[in-house]
């Protein structure tokens, strides 16, 4: 029985010398280490949209507006990326002449001006612009003034004209 002992003894003394050689081996591996540069450039971006279109409704040359301008309100949405610096401009129109605004009936024309506030002081036009304030990345509802001056006898007839709003960040 001592002989089997001691065999039992030498398989499992073998055994375990095996299991610390193999462990060994793989505690004596070596390591090397590296670096991921991560990167991303955020960029400027806006949007736009006319929330409100400028209807200015009934122009009446003979009474109501003989002496009394014409005014409406229109609105324009952006959203801009955080940091961004907007500035809104709007160009003359399909039917201007020269810095003029005009809607028009066909050769007919009705005149108009968009102003930057409601006192109607400073046109907005394409090189003038209007700056907004650094982006948030939240909508900003931007008011747009417009004016049809007293005193137009125009024919009678649907008067319009295509205006662009541009946003430049």
């Amino acid at each position: 029985m001592r002989t089997k002992t001691r065999f039992t003894r030498s398989i499992l003394a073998a055994t375990l010398a095996m299991a610390f050689a193999a462990a060994s081996s793989t505690a004596v591996a070596g390591t090397a280490t590296d670096n991921i540069n991560v990167s991303a450039s955020v960029v400027a971006s806006c949007t736009i949209a006319v929330s409100t279109q400028l209807a200015f409704g009934d122009y009446d040359p003979i009474v109501a507006n003989k002496s009394t301008p014409l005014d409406a309100q229109a609105a324009i949405d952006t959203t801009c990326s955080t940091g961004a610096t907007p500035t809104i401009t709007l160009g003359l129109g399909d039917n201007a002449v020269g810095s003029v605004r005009n809607m028009a009936n066909g050769a007919n024309t009705l005149s108009y001006e968009i102003y930057t506030e409601n006192t109607h002081t400073n046109v907005w036009d394409d090189t003038t612009g209007l700056d907004l304030a650094t982006g948030t990345g939240t909508l900003v509802t931007t008011p747009v003034y417009g004016r049809v001056a007293a005193d137009q006898n125009v024919a009678v007839g649907d008067y319009t004209d295509i205006v662009v709003a541009t946003v430049t960040f």
